[in-house]
């Protein structure tokens, strides 16, 4: 059996949450709280979410036709075992793996032995955000974050040419902000 995974949502195709086109995952549940957070509806646990298999979501990244999955939240070391594995299987597949998270590197490879991270990720985006020291560059909200390459198959350059925010228009009309430079809307939809 599969770990799962409580998502808040996920966007089939962006280009601003990580180098090249991606598929994008938003975990539910944060307690780290950060002060000006852009995405607060993601923090509260007991909003009721899908629950989906690390399984199923690593096969609908695939079928997406992208380079990769950034999984963002939320907090996705929150959630390792589903988190891990969903990332282990797209990166399987041959994609890449990016991951946004509020702890520091120090506390995730606590956490998370590092071969074991290695396995499922290409790149962790670590730090809180801080409101004072906002850039909204490179995949880092505040300039305290810091971005860790696992391996070769990104670049720094890569991540300071990810675009800082985009909107998507679905064919129902549902409209998702998304990035790392937008105002706090609520967060995604």
């Amino acid at each position: 059996m599969t770990a799962a995974v409580a998502i808040h949502s996920r966007l089939a195709r962006s280009e601003a949450n990580g180098p090249g086109l991606r598929s994008v995952v938003w975990v539910q549940g944060c307690s780290l709280g950060c002060d000006g957070c852009f995405n607060p509806l993601t923090h509260d646990r007991a909003t009721p979410v899908p629950v989906v298999s690390a399984a199923e979501l690593a096969d609908w990244v695939v079928s997406n036709g992208v380079e990769g999955l950034t999984i963002s939240g939320g907090e996705p070391f929150e959630q390792p075992v589903g988190v891990l594995e969903m990332g282990r299987l797209v990166r399987e597949a041959g994609l890449g793996v990016v991951i946004l998270t509020g702890f520091t590197w120090s506390e995730v490879t606590q956490m998370i032995p590092p071969a074991e991270l290695a396995r499922s990720a290409d790149a962790v985006i670590t730090g809180r955000y801080q409101r004072d020291r906002h850039i909204g560059l490179g995949l880092r909200g505040s300039s305290n974050k810091k971005v860790r390459l696992i391996g070769d198959r990104y670049s720094p350059e890569q991540f300071a040419d990810t675009p800082v925010a985009e909107v998507t228009i679905s064919a129902d009309g549902t409209v998702v902000v998304t990035g790392v430079d937008v105002p706090v809307l609520g967060g995604v939809e």
